[in-house]
């Protein structure tokens, strides 16, 4: 099987924050799922062996990883339009004489027609797909969801196909993420466990800032955390990862911060949960969490909530990375909540 190819590096040293704006450009790396998405639209979810017909069905590139790369793009761009426009999409930041944002893809994807797509796809969105690599026999990983129209509630069942044949040895280095050296490595855990926590203990050894959005959650190594930048999970992702039951933080948890202090003890610096139409509620020291509140919506303009809770993450990442508005995090979060939510 084929790997991400390796990369020449940039030794050049790891920016601060007020530097950035200095640079040519900023390059954020997603090494995440790509997969091809299967949706069906119905009036409710079915109960165990039954069977009804959808509204409807549709077909289309996604994964957690590439849905992430194209939020990244899209939120540093005015207008992020495909590349079958006559117009390439707009650097937002120029105007305040800021660098642009370039996003890699780090991914592997099968030898069938989704994963040509997928990977056609990504390059329409104007993401870098030099670290997308063609797994030989392989079949690209698929997602079958289903949608609640009533509610916009969804289940997702995966089958992982080639975002499991990037092995954690494609991260032994940083030459891994990039030809040039990338400010941000974003990923999730749509990959192999054990690859992604190769490619972070890789990345921070690097000092390059990291980004874990833990879904779909499972057990993570410690050593993970420690000195992780960004980690941005859901109320059942904070759950799993805290061995705690779900039922007890969905129901209404009186203080976050018990949540947050134990990422916080365990070396994470920024930790954010999403709290779904709640809001989400961040924190960068123990016991001083604070909630941002998401904006109400009409529940009838809902029309699917799949996606929101990956790419929430990706809206408050460009701004750190391009120093330019000197905004607090807590004025980016709530931003981030007014787009994706409001």
């Amino acid at each position: 099987m084929t790997q991400v190819p390796p990369h020449e590096h940039n030794n050049e040293e790891s920016s601060t924050i007020d530097e950035i704006k200095y640079k040519k450009r900023s390059i954020i790396t997603v090494c995440g799922g790509i997969n091809w998405d299967m949706i069906s639209v119905a009036h409710r979810l079915p109960i165990s062996g039954e069977t009804f017909f959808s509204k409807s069905f549709t077909m289309c590139p996604g994964g957690k990883g590439a849905n992430a790369a194209i939020a990244l793009h899209r939120m540093s761009h005015v207008r992020p339009a495909e590349k079958d426009d006559t117009k390439a999409p707009e650097n937002m930041f120029e105007k305040e004489g800021l660098n642009e944002i370039e996003v890699l893809m780090i991914g592997s994807v099968g030898t069938d027609d989704f994963g040509t797509e997928m990977k056609a796809s990504l390059k329409r969105h104007w993401i870098n797909v030099d670290g997308v690599c063609i797994q030989e026999g392989a079949t690209s990983a698929v997602a079958v969801t289903w949608v609640e129209s009533k509610s916009g509630e969804n289940r997702i069942l995966v089958y992982p196909g080639a975002n499991h044949l990037l092995k954690a040895e494609a991260f032994v280095d940083d030459k891994s993420f990039g030809t040039e050296r990338p400010d941000l490595v974003v990923s999730q855990l749509e990959l192999n466990r054990e690859t992604v926590e190769q490619l972070i203990t890789t990345a921070k050894k690097a000092n390059i800032d990291t980004l874990l959005n833990p879904s779909p959650a499972h057990y993570l190594d410690d050593h993970v955390y420690e000195g992780l930048t960004h980690l941005i999970l859901n109320e059942s992702e904070a759950a799993i990862l805290t061995g705690r039951q779900i039922e007890e933080l969905e129901a209404g948890f009186d203080d976050w911060n018990i949540i947050t202090d134990d990422f916080l003890d365990l070396g994470v610096q920024y930790v954010v949960v999403t709290l779904g139409d709640k809001g989400a509620f961040f924190s960068e020291q123990k016991g001083k969490g604070e909630y941002a509140a998401a904006e109400k919506v009409d529940i009838d303009s809902i029309v699917d909530t799949s996606g929101a809770g990956y790419v929430l993450p990706n809206f408050d990442v460009p701004y750190p990375y391009v120093s330019a508005l000197n905004s607090c995090f807590s004025q980016i979060l709530k931003a981030a909540l007014f787009w994706v939510y409001g």
